[in-house]
């Protein structure tokens, strides 16, 4: 398939419109046939349930997803008050960053941390993950046994 192009005259004036007297343009699917092979994957993916969040095709559909975990998380909880104490350097998060926090730890699947530049984005991520890490060590105790060798143990 070739095309030959020639500047329209009611544009000619205009330095855009100005268009070299020789060469050639092709047409190239390769990049919009990847493209729709990637979207199908994906597609595919969300109505089998098996991305890498299983229920982010009821989420996109504006559906209700089911929630897993019955625990809630308050940021007054000790470990977390220490994580994010330690992520704001000694410092308070203002009322939002604390409610971003909040949802965030709450979230069974996605929660979008957004704002203009300043706002203290980086430090609220930092929060989130030493809060989890907090929490995930708080799940798993050490427990030594009668010779002396730590055994993980997974709290109830």
């Amino acid at each position: 398939l070739w095309i030959y192009l020639k500047p329209d005259q009611r544009d000619a004036h205009k330095p855009t419109a100005q268009l070299p007297s020789t060469g050639s343009l092709s047409l190239s699917l390769v990049g919009d046939l990847a493209r729709i092979k990637r979207r199908e994957a994906a597609e595919r993916k969300l109505r089998e349930g098996s991305a890498g969040i299983p229920t982010l095709g009821l989420l996109m559909e504006g559906r209700a997803a089911p929630i897993a975990r019955q625990t809630r998380y308050h940021l007054d909880q000790p470990h977390i008050k220490k994580a994010i104490r330690e992520a704001f350097q000694g410092g308070k998060p203002n009322r939002r960053q604390r409610e971003a926090i909040e949802v965030a730890l709450n979230t069974p699947d996605i929660c979008l941390i957004q704002g203009p530049p300043g706002t203290g984005k980086t430090k609220v991520i930092s929060a989130i993950q030493l809060c989890f890490a907090a929490i995930a060590s708080e799940l798993i105790k050490p427990m030594f046994g009668p010779s002396g060798v730590s055994i993980g143990q997974t709290r109830p």
